[in-house]
Formats: C-alpha cells, sequence, structure tokens
C-alpha cells in the first residue's frame, strides 16, 4: 500500500506538469504571431510603396505599369518645354527692313532731303512715287552708301548704314539697280555676265544659269555687244548683275524710264515674283499706275519731303491730286 502512495504522490505532479507547458506553449506561440503578422504587413506595404519606381518585386507586378507610367510624364514636359522655344528663329527668316529717320541730304549747300520719315516692311514692295526733282534718286543713293547724310540715320534690319562703304553694304545682302542701267556696252553680253563673277563666290556657270532662267532672251543674245541691245534686254541686263548677288534688299531706280510698256509689264512680273519668295524691294518709279500694281505700300515725295503715305489705292487717288498741282 506504502508503494502504491508512492505511485499515485509521484503521479500527481506528473499531470501537473504538463498542464504548465501546454498552458506555457500557447503564450509563446500567440505572441510571435501576432508580432509577426503586423509586421509583415507594415513591412510589405512600405515595401510596395518604395518598390513603385522599381519594378523587379513579384508582388508588385501591379506596380509596376504605374512605375512606368511615372517616369513617362517627365519625359513629356522637356518636350513641351522645347516647343515654345522652336518660334524664336522665325523673326530671323524675315528679310530685313528698311528704317529712314530724320533724314537730311545736301549737295554742296543746296539741301535736297528735308527730314525724311520712312519705314519699308521686311518682304514688302514699296513704291516711292513722285515728279522729277522730288529727292528720290537721293533718297536711294543714302541709302545705298553712294552718298553721304548730312543728318539723321539709315537702318538696313538691325545694322545702320552710317559710313559703311557700297561694296560692304552689297556683301551684307544690299543691292541696285541705279537710274540708267550702268552696263559695259563695249563688251558682249557674256563678257558682262563674267565681270559679275568678279566678286567672288560664284562662278560663270552660276551667273548663266541665273540670268538666263530669269531673262531667257540674254541667252539668244550672249554675243551681242551689250551696246546694241534694245533697251529692255540693257535693263534685264543689270537687273542680272544685282539679282546674282544673292540680295536681300532690293533698290530700283527708274526702272521703265524709256522701255515699251511690253517690256515694262515683263519686268514688273519679275519683281513681283521677287517679292513673292520674300525680298524686300524700294523702288522708285514715276507711273503710277505700273509702280502700283506690285506694290504693297506706297507714298508720295514732294520737294525733298514725304507729302503722303498708305495703301497702294490710296495713294493713286492721292498721286491725282500732287501730280496735277
Amino acid at each position: 500500500m506504502s508503494d502504491e502512495v508512492v505511485s499515485a504522490v509521484s503521479g500527481g505532479p506528473e499531470p501537473v506538469e504538463p498542464t504548465k507547458k501546454p498552458s506555457g506553449a500557447p503564450k509563446k506561440q500567440k505572441l510571435p504571431k501576432k508580432q509577426k503578422l503586423p509586421k509583415k504587413q507594415k513591412l510589405s506595404k512600405s515595401a510596395k510603396q518604395q518598390s513603385e519606381p522599381a519594378a523587379p518585386a513579384a508582388p508588385g507586378t501591379p506596380v509596376t505599369p504605374e512605375a512606368r507610367v511615372e517616369p513617362a510624364k517627365p519625359a513629356a514636359q522637356p518636350e513641351q518645354q522645347a516647343g515654345p522655344a522652336a518660334p524664336a528663329p522665325e523673326p530671323v527668316r524675315l528679310p530685313p527692313s528698311i528704317v529712314i529717320n530724320d533724314l537730311r541730304a545736301a549737295y554742296g549747300r543746296i539741301e535736297v532731303l528735308h527730314g525724311v520719315n520712312l519705314v519699308v516692311p521686311p518682304g514688302s514692295v514699296f513704291a516711292l512715287l513722285g515728279p522729277n526733282g522730288a529727292g528720290k534718286s537721293t533718297l536711294l543713293k543714302v541709302v545705298n552708301g553712294r552718298m553721304r547724310p548730312t543728318s539723321g540715320e539709315v537702318v538696313v534690319g538691325d545694322t545702320p548704314v552710317g559710313k559703311s562703304p557700297t561694296e560692304k553694304l552689297v556683301k551684307s545682302g544690299l543691292c541696285a539697280v541705279p537710274e540708267g542701267r550702268g552696263i559695259f556696252p563695249n563688251l558682249t553680253v557674256r563678257e558682262n555676265l563674267r565681270i559679275w563673277t568678279y566678286r567672288g563666290g560664284i562662278t560663270m556657270r552660276d551667273v548663266e544659269e541665273q540670268t538666263f532662267a530669269a531673262f531667257p532672251r540674254l541667252k539668244e543674245r550672249r554675243k551681242q555687244m551689250a551696246g546694241t541691245l534694245s533697251g529692255g534686254e540693257q535693263q534685264m541686263l543689270a537687273i542680272s548683275r544685282a539679282l546674282v548677288t544673292g540680295p536681300k534688299v532690293l533698290l530700283l531706280d527708274e526702272l521703265s524710264m524709256g522701255l515699251a510698256p511690253l517690256i515694262v509689264n515683263e519686268l514688273y512680273e519679275l519683281v513681283g515674283t521677287l517679292a513673292s519668295q520674300g525680298m524686300t524691294i524700294l523702288l522708285v518709279e514715276q507711273f503710277v499706275t505700273t509702280a502700283l500694281a506690285v506694290a504693297t505700300r506706297a507714298a508720295i515725295m514732294v520737294h525733298g519731303r514725304i507729302e503722303q503715305e498708305g495703301t497702294p489705292r490710296e495713294m493713286a487717288d492721292a498721286a491725282l491730286s500732287v501730280y496735277l498741282a
């Protein structure tokens, strides 16, 4: 009996011990499970947010397209910023205009230009009308640098003419066809064209191609003496000298003087073609109807002053009163 009591006593603590082990075991298992689960969820959310720019994570597969879209947005912004910068060179493509401010010029003590103010818009045909002795040709000489003003200013584009020599102005894109044509009458047409190449930068072949394309009649007369050409053909030869320089601004003085009406119409058709190509043209003319047919702007000059300025239609009506007066 004593042995049974001992075995009963010894068996008593054995069931007590396993009751302590399971009571402690679930406490230890619940604590790490509760702590690990929220930590894993929190870490996975932050990892997803951090993994949005980088797409290698497997759970981040739905995030990768968003990450690909976001870098595309900053790539589109520089394209939009580059767009408005493109129109900057547009004003550079326009040919230069002519601005004349309070210009005065004289032959000795006799003043011919009395404070002339005039603006020729870029890419336009500006017709300067007026009777003989109005000072139109003198104004062109000052603009071309062949005559120095006594006061005032002439600006072609952004460059003041000032005391610049004529040859420098020609290289800058300003060219003039003066009154009287100015060809070499004792040379053939082809020899005259060869002289145009002496300025440099252009070959004889280029000169002939440009000249004969604009004036096919000169190709038939290329071996003829220039002095034996008709007045219209001589004017064509004089204009070809200006065109081979590739001018941006062209000054024409009395283009129709002494020419037949058919030749005048042909020459002014060429003027209209040059203007459509973007060339700025200032022409002096006595024949109102002929000049205003191609002009986009016009002015009337009398006694060395600009009396009126406006559209060709306005100047056509005003010229009648000025000429008759």
